[in-house]
């Protein structure tokens, strides 16, 4: 069956709105599973800590 014209880009735009809906529902759980585990951090004076600053829009990070 060849899909030619509107009834291609229908097709790919349900595809699109099922695949955002699966990915926005990953995010959600991960976020939910992150979020109930999160803690506050707590230091000492005479802790050997390391900092870890991201760049926003950049993959990469600096450590101070």
């Amino acid at each position: 069956m060849k899909l030619l014209g509107p009834k291609m880009v229908q097709l790919t735009t349900n595809k699109v709105r099922v695949i955002r809906k699966r990915l926005k529902e990953a995010h959600d759980r991960q976020k939910s599973y992150a979020d109930s585990r999160k803690r506050p951090l707590e230091f000492h004076v005479g802790d050997k800590v390391f900092f870890l600053r991201w760049r926003i829009g950049k993959a990469s990070f600096d450590l101070e």
